[in-house]
Parts: C-alpha cells; sequence; structure tokens
C-alpha cells in the first residue's frame, strides 16, 4: 500500500478524532472556567433609563472626570402597592378617619410598601461586592454608596465627565449605567452626579436667621 493511499484512509478517522476533541474542549470550557446558567444570568445586564440628569445634557462638558476621585452615589428602589400608599397618604390628612396623622415607623413602612428585604440585601450586597461602601437605610428605599471614579465606570458601564453648570463644575454620567437584570423590577433610580438637589420651596426661619 502506498503512504498516499495509507493517508487518505487514516485521515476519515483523524478527522473523526478531532471533532471529538473539539466537543470535548466545548464541554469542559464551563468546567474549567466555572461557567453556568446561573452566572450568565447574574452577568446580564439592562440599561437602566431615566439615570442620566438633564444638567448633563444642558451643561457645557469640561473633559472626563478624575478616575480616582471619590463620589458618592444612590440607587432608589420603587415601592409597592402604590395604590394602596397613597390611600393612605391621603387619610393620613383627612381629619375623622382612623389613619389621621398616624404615622408609620420606617420598619412598618418597609414591611408593607418596599421591596422585600432579601431583594434589597441582595442589592446591597452586590455593590458590595464591587467594591462600594454601602450605607443601608431602614425603609428598604434607597441605597447610598461611595467609590471612585474609576470604579464607577468599570461598574456600571458608564463615562464620568467633569461638568460647567451654573458658575460650578459638576462630575456625572454621559451616560446610561447597566445593572444586573435581577434588579430590573426593583431599581427605579440611580444618582450619578454631583449636580446640587432641587431648592427647598420654604425656608424656615429661626431666631439666628434663615435655615
Amino acid at each position: 500500500m502506498s503512504s498516499s493511499q495509507g493517508s487518505k484512509m487514516c485521515c476519515p478517522q483523524a478527522r473523526r478524532h478531532a471533532r471529538s476533541r473539539r466537543r470535548l474542549l466545548v464541554l469542559l470550557l464551563p468546567v474549567w472556567f466555572g461557567w453556568s446558567a446561573e452566572t450568565a444570568r447574574a452577568e446580564e445586564k439592562y440599561e437602566l433609563p431615566g439615570a442620566v440628569s438633564p444638567r448633563a445634557t444642558a451643561s457645557r462638558r469640561i473633559e472626563r472626570a478624575d478616575p480616582h476621585g471619590r463620589l458618592d452615589a444612590s440607587i432608589t428602589l420603587g415601592v409597592r402597592q402604590q395604590d394602596e400608599l397613597e390611600a393612605l397618604l391621603a387619610a393620613q390628612q383627612q381629619p375623622g378617619l382612623p389613619q389621621y396623622h398616624r404615622w408609620l415607623s420606617p420598619q412598618e413602612f418597609a414591611e408593607r410598601f418596599a421591596p422585600p428585604a432579601e431583594q434589597y440585601e441582595a442589592l446591597a450586597q452586590w455593590l458590595e461586592h464591587q467594591g462600594f461602601a454601602v450605607q443601608r437605610w431602614e425603609n428598604r428605599l434607597r441605597v447610598d454608596f461611595s467609590g471612585t471614579v474609576g470604579r464607577l465606570e468599570r461598574t456600571f458601564g458608564v463615562r464620568m465627565n467633569y461638568y460647567r453648570h451654573a458658575s460650578r463644575t459638576d462630575v456625572a454620567n454621559e451616560n446610561a449605567p447597566l445593572l444586573p437584570i435581577e434588579f430590573a423590577d426593583s431599581v427605579e433610580f440611580m444618582r450619578l452626579n454631583t449636580f446640587p438637589l432641587a431648592k427647598p420651596l420654604v425656608r424656615v426661619l429661626t431666631a439666628s436667621g434663615a435655615v
């Protein structure tokens, strides 16, 4: 038998072995790298709408923010039973009703209207795992966190810039942040900027002057 005939006979078998090795490699990759369906879903993210400040889009962008600078940020979660909450708020202002001026404690409010405790804690722990310093609130409607600008950019896939706004320089995100899909039903808003909050409509006067 010539060498060329032998190589032709061996080629189909060699190709089968090569295909088997490729299939084995594909099967072993998730094991080697710790991949799983749960891991893939945990890494799936969505874009949070409404998290880019209108002040950023209306202000003059100066340059990219210092990645080593620190920023205080927050995430606001949505309430449950919105209709029931609105009815309670109206009843608390109506003289003669049993609920009149009967205010809820933070714990009572959280029990009735806040996201479940395990959902809130999952968000807080996820932020901690990303390296942020986290502050929790009893009403479970907000999580405050802080970290470097660079960490914010890496975690949420945003670009942070300096903006010139109303004679001051502020830091803000240019694009919408990305969050794990597991928080899509609970997170309502995220603040990633240093723009001043809205000015109060009422000023309280004291003996020493306005507060």
